[in-house]
């Protein structure tokens, strides 16, 4: 028997995409990262008759839910013990979808005997995914990366989560990948953490998003296209789906397509908290709402696609470009590149380097400008003044290939592709100076993972 489970999923950054990713068969360039949650589940040991138990540990929100698991009518659903209990949708669906595809899989007695003792549930989330401003001021120290990096791992929130200032890198998702695949491995189910996630998250939203941000959880950086909506329309109004419903849901075929791609080698990721966040629902609610009523806006989303993939192919061709040269030369082409400005990278390079980089800005300089096109179309704010001021002055920096809004725009954060890590203490000053705190995150290409030991070990 499995008696102990610990498994961690990455944030995510959307780079390109934003808004037309949630139509097929668009797609959109998304990167994780090495802020990770982290989930850990384990037989309870007690010896009283309450019938099946479930504790949900939160230490970081010092929160304790305790649930009793009722089976009824083929459906599992939880009844929380706490007299001020405070529903969190994310990990009850997670817990109950789980649950049942292990019935379905593996049949009521497996189950029954993996939960004879209950079930502990620790999550915990790498401070990334949350404003650690507060945290810094009152240890005394500069608001930038090397002070982020200083603090203590996990550290505790002094408020609730829904008044928690988040940093916009997915943390619903990677929350939900990561006990998802926790609990899986704890049944011994295999092969279905994405589908399971991606109807749990769903579930909880109340909606079909685009699924991107799970997708990324499960697999790491990528190009994405979102699954076809009709997948797991039907089962949303069910309170308690049953578990052959959920069962039926996770077991079909899914038509969403991923394909790996990471940053080429030498180029690195940086992001700015912005701290004044943004309504994404309604930004998003307002960019569909134009497309209805403007007959026009299908050619301008088409023209967006066919930039954002054109950025994906020269992504692809820079990293083919290192591996068939002498990576040495191919740094060294990064080197001068990001010494000179963007208008001399072709003259300062022997290959095809400086052309691939040029045209990259390009293509991202002209997707900017096609967004701005579309928020201002829509009514929407994809990139403020403020932002499209800072991101202008990001490229200017040298060492600078592109910076921008991620995902839907708006004022959650900002980020920068670097050519050179040198060129991070200029950005990160710049930044500084507008009020944003570079955070002490980078790519990973790791997606979701099962860890060799407790996140708490790290403490």
């Amino acid at each position: 028997m499995v008696e102990a489970s610990f498994c961690s999923a990455p944030g995510k950054v959307l780079l390109t995409g934003g808004y037309m990713i949630l139509q097929r068969p668009n797609a959109g360039l998304v990167l994780s990262l090495d802020a990770r949650f982290h989930s850990v589940v384990k037989s309870l040991e007690r010896t009283d008759d309450r019938g099946t138990l479930v504790i949900v540990l939160s230490p970081q929100f010092d929160s304790r839910e305790s649930y009793r698991l009722i089976f009824d009518s083929g459906s599992y659903h939880l009844d929380p013990l706490n007299g001020d209990h405070q529903r969190n949708p994310y990990t009850e669906n997670v817990i109950i979808d789980c649950i049942s595809v292990a019935h379905a899989r593996l049949g009521a007695e497996h189950v029954r005997t993996m939960l004879k003792d209950g079930l502990s549930i620790t999550i915990l989330g790498d401070n990334a995914f949350y404003s650690q401003k507060d945290q810094v001021i009152a240890r005394g120290l500069p608001l930038n990366r090397k002070s982020l990096q200083s603090l203590p791992p996990f550290l505790p929130c002094s408020t609730h989560l829904s008044n928690m200032k988040k940093t916009g890198l997915g943390s619903s998702a990677a929350l939900t990948t990561s006990l998802t695949a926790a609990l899986l491995h704890f049944f011994r189910v295999i092969r279905l953490v994405h589908n399971v996630a991606q109807l749990s998250h769903c579930r909880a939203q109340g909606k079909v998003g685009s699924g991107f941000d799970v997708s990324s959880a499960v697999y790491g950086p990528q190009r994405y296209t979102r699954f076809s909506p009709e997948i797991i329309q039907g089962i949303l109004s069910q309170e308690y789906p049953t578990v052959s419903q959920v069962s039926k849901v996770v077991e079909k075929a899914w038509d969403s397509e991923v394909t790996p791609l990471r940053l080429p080698p030498g180029l690195h990721l940086l992001m700015g908290d912005v701290s004044v966040g943004s309504n994404t629902p309604n930004m998003v609610g307002k960019v569909l709402e134009w497309q209805k009523r403007d007959s026009s806006s299908h050619m301008t989303m088409r023209r967006l696609c066919v930039a954002n993939d054109e950025l994906v192919w020269t992504l692809e061709h820079i990293t083919k470009l290192s591996e068939d040269e002498d990576i040495n030369i191919y740094h060294e082409t990064l080197r001068k590149c990001s010494s000179v400005r963007s208008e001399e990278w072709v003259e300062v390079t022997s290959n095809p380097m400086g052309q691939l980089l040029f045209k990259l800005r390009s293509n991202f300089t002209e997707i900017r400008r096609m967004m701005r096109a579309i928020g201002e179309a829509a009514a929407v704010d994809i990139e403020p003044s403020s932002q499209r001021q800072l991101a202008d002055d990001t490229m200017t920096i040298p060492g600078v290939l592109i910076a921008g809004v991620p995902g839907a725009g708006g004022y959650d954060a900002v980020f920068a592709l670097l050519l050179d890590r040198n060129a991070a203490l200029d950005v990160e000053e710049l930044w500084k100076s507008r009020g944003v705190v570079t955070l002490a995150i980078e790519e990973d290409s790791v997606g979701v993972a099962s860890d060799t030991a407790e996140p708490q070990s790290k403490l």
